[in-house]
Protein backbone atom coordinates (compact mmCIF):
# COMPACT_ATOMS: atom_id res chain seq x y z
CA UNK A 1 0.00 0.00 0.00
CA UNK A 2 1.12 3.57 -0.70
CA UNK A 3 0.01 7.01 0.91
CA UNK A 4 0.85 10.26 0.64
CA UNK A 5 3.07 12.59 3.13
CA UNK A 6 5.19 15.75 3.29
CA UNK A 7 7.72 15.84 0.82
CA UNK A 8 11.49 14.68 1.73
CA UNK A 9 12.94 17.86 -0.11
CA UNK A 10 11.60 20.17 2.78
CA UNK A 11 11.70 17.17 5.50
CA UNK A 12 15.52 16.07 4.54
CA UNK A 13 16.57 18.79 2.73
CA UNK A 14 14.98 21.98 4.43
CA UNK A 15 14.54 23.56 0.86
CA UNK A 16 11.16 26.13 1.75
CA UNK A 17 10.00 25.24 -1.96
CA UNK A 18 8.76 21.81 -0.84
CA UNK A 19 6.90 22.97 2.25
CA UNK A 20 3.65 22.19 0.88
CA UNK A 21 4.41 19.54 -1.64
CA UNK A 22 3.77 15.64 -0.72
CA UNK A 23 5.25 12.53 -2.10
CA UNK A 24 3.84 8.94 -2.25
CA UNK A 25 5.58 6.70 0.89
CA UNK A 26 5.42 2.83 0.47
CA UNK A 27 3.68 1.51 3.66
CA UNK A 28 4.92 -1.38 5.28
CA UNK A 29 3.07 -3.61 8.19
CA UNK A 30 -0.17 -3.28 9.65
CA UNK A 31 0.91 -1.16 12.11
CA UNK A 32 1.93 1.60 9.71
CA UNK A 33 -1.38 0.96 7.93
CA UNK A 34 -3.08 1.71 11.38
CA UNK A 35 -1.51 4.87 11.60
CA UNK A 36 -1.85 6.09 8.64
CA UNK A 37 -5.68 5.46 8.54
CA UNK A 38 -6.27 6.96 11.85
CA UNK A 39 -4.55 10.07 10.87
CA UNK A 40 -7.33 10.26 8.06
CA UNK A 41 -4.42 9.41 5.42
CA UNK A 42 -5.13 8.36 1.91
CA UNK A 43 -4.54 4.87 1.63
CA UNK A 44 -3.78 3.29 -2.23
CA UNK A 45 -2.96 -0.06 -3.02
CA UNK A 46 -0.91 0.16 -6.45
CA UNK A 47 1.98 2.72 -7.15
CA UNK A 48 0.32 3.87 -10.15
CA UNK A 49 -3.11 4.81 -8.09
CA UNK A 50 -0.27 7.11 -5.72
CA UNK A 51 1.26 8.55 -7.90
CA UNK A 52 -1.15 9.76 -9.86
CA UNK A 53 -2.49 11.01 -7.05
CA UNK A 54 0.06 12.66 -5.61
CA UNK A 55 0.63 15.00 -9.21
CA UNK A 56 -3.40 15.99 -8.88
CA UNK A 57 -2.80 16.80 -4.93
CA UNK A 58 0.43 18.81 -5.99
CA UNK A 59 -0.85 20.80 -8.69
CA UNK A 60 -4.51 21.34 -8.25
CA UNK A 61 -6.05 23.47 -11.32
CA UNK A 62 -5.70 26.40 -9.46
CA UNK A 63 -1.85 26.32 -8.84
CA UNK A 64 -0.45 27.41 -12.06
CA UNK A 65 3.28 27.50 -10.85
CA UNK A 66 5.95 25.10 -10.91
CA UNK A 67 6.10 24.68 -7.21
CA UNK A 68 3.88 22.12 -5.19
CA UNK A 69 1.27 23.26 -3.15
CA UNK A 70 -1.43 21.42 -1.20
CA UNK A 71 -4.68 22.36 0.22
CA UNK A 72 -5.33 21.86 3.59
CA UNK A 73 -2.56 20.75 5.91
CA UNK A 74 -0.27 18.05 7.49
CA UNK A 75 -1.00 15.59 10.35
CA UNK A 76 0.65 15.77 13.32
CA UNK A 77 1.40 11.79 12.94
CA UNK A 78 4.24 10.27 10.88
CA UNK A 79 5.31 7.43 8.04
CA UNK A 80 8.67 7.23 8.60
CA UNK A 81 9.94 10.82 9.89
CA UNK A 82 7.61 12.21 7.18
CA UNK A 83 3.87 13.51 8.04
CA UNK A 84 1.03 12.25 6.78
CA UNK A 85 -1.29 14.12 4.52
CA UNK A 86 -5.08 13.44 5.29
CA UNK A 87 -8.17 13.38 3.09
CA UNK A 88 -8.90 17.07 3.00
CA UNK A 89 -12.69 16.82 4.84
Amino acid sequence: MYTLVQHSGFVANHDPSFRRAVELRHVDGDAAVKRVAKAGGYLFYSYGEASKAEQDVNYQPDNTGMIPCVAGSFSGREVEGQAIYPTPR
